[in-house]
């Protein structure tokens, strides 16, 4: 039995087939960065990519991490307090410990969405309908607003599209693998926008009005985007018999 198998079977769900079969092809091992020798490192591991290794902000947790959050998901005493209507299984985090896991709840039954779980709220985004839906918009978003400290900028940015698309290729669709392709082929421009403070200026392959029109025109349905509260209006407390008058 694997740790996948393992994990399912503790926790009582399945994997996505897509997720399991990035398992059983190590793409979802992103290796060991240590202080020592972490150039040597990362300039190889850029070569064949794992899985969203440029995306932004994104880190694959381990096995044993996923099996720690999700045992203190059904703690009580955890401060998220997880309604049990709601199953997450947390794969990927960014920095400040937000999650990204896979939603299984009645509302999806036969779907498995992606959800992004904020650390310090009791809300989540629902990031897509399926993990397939939630690679392509990853590929997309990080080709769009791009910072020079942006883990896709270092050394060649035109290299690490390449190689990103050539590791990811096998798990798209042909239709979705087309459109990638096209904006993967670009060259980086500048693009002007409207925020809440007035127009600024991005670089990237796509526009955010290109992305916001790809993504409702290819993973749009009513939930994309939704915010939803997972947590238990009340915390659900053990009662602790007192014997004490007995004795």
């Amino acid at each position: 039995m694997n740790v996948l198998e393992k994990i399912e079977k503790k926790f009582q769900f399945s994997y996505p087939e897509l997720y399991k079969k990035m398992y059983r092809d190590q793409f979802l091992d992103w290796g060991e960065f240590g202080s020592d020798g972490y150039k040597e490192t990362y300039c190889e591991i850029k070569k064949n990519p794992p899985f969203l290794f440029f995306a932004e902000d994104f880190e694959i947790l381990s096995f044993d991490q996923i099996i720690m959050e999700m045992e203190s998901f059904v703690d009580f005493k955890d401060y998220r307090r997880i309604h049990p209507e709601y199953q997450l299984i947390p794969f990927a985090q960014n920095g400040t410990g937000d999650l990204y896991c896979f939603l299984y709840s009645e509302e999806y039954k036969g779907q498995v969405p992606v959800v992004f779980m904020w650390y310090d709220s009791n809300n989540a985004d629902i990031k897509s309908r399926s993990f397939q839906d939630f690679i392509f918009r990853e590929l997309l978003e990080m080709v769009v607003d791009i910072e020079g400290g942006d883990v896709i900028m270092e050394g060649s940015f035109k290299e690490n599209t390449v190689n990103m698309l050539k590791t990811h290729k096998k798990y798209i669709s042909d239709t979705r693998l087309k459109i990638i392709e096209e904006i993967y082929s670009r060259e980086l421009r500048t693009f002007s926008s409207k925020g809440l403070f007035g127009e600024r200026e991005e670089i990237g392959l796509i526009s955010y009005e290109e992305l916001r029109s790809l993504l409702q025109s290819e993973i749009g349905f009513d939930g994309l985007n939704k915010t939803f509260k997972h947590e238990l209006s009340v915390p659900v407390v053990p009662v602790v018999k007192d014997d004490s008058n007995n004795q």
